[in-house]
C-alpha cells in the first residue's frame, strides 16, 4: 500500500469537501471497502456503494446507519472499546467480523471520539501500513466533520457553551442567567431535571456518544455535555415522554448507570443538583451494584450520610456504646452488640425483635435490660435511641463504601 499516494489523494479529497467523497478516494486508492460514520454509528460516507455479503456493511448501506441491536453487539463484542484504547493496531478480527475483519480508529476532534472509521482487510494482507491509512482516512474525517460542524451531535454550539459555563459555575447572577435564556431562545418558565450517565468500563466514551445520540433523538428539549467520563443531560419540562423504564433498558444494553436529580426551576442552584447527581454515581451506586437507574429522592437518606461521611473519621462517628458492646461481646459471647442493632432497626418493637432474632420475648426484655445496664443508658430516650441508630447505620454504610 502507498502511504504517500494516499496521503496525497486523500487530503485533494478533503479540499473539496465532502465525506463521501472522502470515503469513496480512500476506497480507490486503498482498493479496499471504506465506511465513516459518527459516534451513533450513522453513516456519513461509504464506498462501494454496493452490497459486500458481509451483514454489517450491507445492513449499514440499507439502512445508512447501524440499528439498536447491531450497534449493541458492537459494545459487547468490544469494537468499541477496542478502536478507543488501542492507538497501535487496528485489526478487528473476531466475532461478527471473523470472516471479514477490517481496521477500524475512532475519529478524533479534540480527543474526543466523533465518528469511526473502518476498512476492510482480509487477514491475510494485513500489515502495519493498514493501520496507518486508516489512521489517514479518520483524520480526513475529523477535519471534514469539524468543516461541516456535524460535532458533539448538538449543532447550537451556543448551548454547549451554556451548560460548560453552568459546571465552571460562571453563571452567577440572575441577569446572566436571563441573557443566556434569552439568546437561546428560552423564554418560557422550565422544569429541569439533570442526568448522569456513566460506563461501568472507564474507556466508555464511545458510548457516550453513542448515548447522546439516542437521547437527543428522544428528547429533543435536552443539552448534554461529557465530562470525566459522564455524561450529563439537562433535560426539560418540555420531556412529557421521559420514559425511566426505557432508559433503563438503554442502559443495561451498554453496562451503563444513572443517577437523576431531583426535578427543580432555578438553574442558578444548578450545582446543588449536580451534587445530587455525582453523589448517587459515585457512592450509592457501590451499595446497590445491582440496580441502574437511581433517583435522588429514593436513595436520600443514604446520600446525605455518605455525603457526611465524607468529611469525618470513622472514629468520630462510632458511638462509644457501640463499641463498648464490641468489646464486651468479644469476651464473653454475648451478641449484645447484634440483639441492641435487631432492636433499633425495628423500632423498639420487642415482639418483632425477638421473631427477628428466634428468641422468646421474655429473652429479649432481659436482653435489653442487660444492655441499659452495662450502658448505663436508658434506650427509649429519642436522643439515645437515634444516636445509636444512626451510628450503626453509618458504620455499615462505611462498611459497604470502603469494604
Amino acid at each position: 500500500m502507498d502511504l504517500n499516494q494516499l496521503y496525497r489523494e486523500i487530503f485533494k479529497a478533503v479540499s473539496v469537501g465532502g465525506m463521501h467523497n472522502i470515503a469513496k478516494t480512500a476506497s480507490v486508492t486503498c482498493g479496499q471497502p471504506v465506511i465513516i460514520t459518527d459516534a451513533a454509528f450513522h453513516v456519513l460516507g461509504i464506498f462501494p456503494d454496493t452490497k459486500q455479503n458481509d451483514n454489517i456493511w450491507d445492513t449499514m448501506l440499507m439502512e445508512n446507519c447501524a440499528p439498536q441491536d447491531m450497534v449493541m453487539s458492537f459494545y459487547h463484542e468490544k469494537y468499541m472499546e477496542f478502536a478507543n484504547s488501542n492507538p497501535e493496531s487496528t485489526l478487528v478480527n473476531w466475532g461478527s467480523v471473523a470472516e471479514k475483519p477490517r481496521v477500524m480508529t475512532p475519529i478524533l476532534i479534540k480527543d474526543i471520539v466523533e465518528g469511526y472509521a473502518a476498512m476492510m482487510c482480509p487477514a491475510e494482507e494485513y500489515s502495519a501500513s493498514h493501520d496507518e491509512a486508516i489512521k489517514i482516512i479518520a483524520k480526513a474525517a475529523a477535519i471534514e466533520m469539524e468543516r461541516s460542524t456535524k460535532v458533539n451531535l448538538i449543532n447550537k454550539p451556543l448551548a454547549k457553551v451554556f451548560i460548560s459555563n453552568l459546571f465552571n459555575n460562571l453563571v452567577r447572577t440572575e441577569t446572566q442567567l436571563n441573557t443566556w435564556m434569552s439568546n437561546l431562545g428560552l423564554t418560557e418558565k422550565f422544569h429541569y431535571r439533570l442526568i448522569g450517565i456513566k460506563p461501568v468500563q472507564p474507556s466508555g466514551q464511545g458510548v457516550l456518544k453513542y448515548l447522546i445520540s439516542e437521547i437527543t433523538a428522544k428528547y429533543p428539549g435536552q443539552i448534554s455535555i461529557i465530562r470525566e467520563n459522564i455524561l450529563y443531560v439537562l433535560l426539560f419540562s418540555s420531556n412529557k415522554n421521559f420514559d425511566q423504564k426505557e432508559l433503563e433498558s438503554l442502559l443495561r444494553s451498554f453496562d451503563a448507570y444513572c443517577g437523576i436529580s431531583r426535578e427543580f426551576t432555578d438553574l442558578m442552584k444548578f450545582n446543588s443538583y449536580r451534587q445530587q447527581v455525582e453523589t448517587l454515581l459515585h457512592t450509592i451506586t457501590k451499595l446497590h451494584p445491582d440496580r441502574t437507574v437511581f433517583e435522588y429522592d429514593g436513595y436520600l437518606l443514604e446520600a446525605m450520610l455518605s455525603i457526611a461521611m465524607e468529611h469525618m473519621d470513622r472514629e468520630n462517628f462510632l458511638a462509644p456504646e457501640i463499641k463498648q458492646l464490641r468489646e464486651y461481646d468479644g469476651e464473653n459471647h454475648a451478641g449484645y452488640l447484634e440483639t441492641l442493632k435487631v432492636y433499633l432497626q425495628s423500632m423498639g418493637n420487642i415482639a418483632k425483635s425477638a421473631k427477628i432474632l428466634h428468641i422468646h420475648r421474655n429473652t429479649m426484655l432481659y436482653r435489653i435490660n442487660r444492655i441499659e445496664e452495662l450502658l448505663s443508658m436508658e434506650l427509649n430516650q429519642p436522643s439515645q435511641f437515634m444516636r445509636l441508630l444512626l451510628s450503626l447505620y453509618l458504620i455499615d454504610l462505611d462498611q459497604q463504601i470502603n469494604p
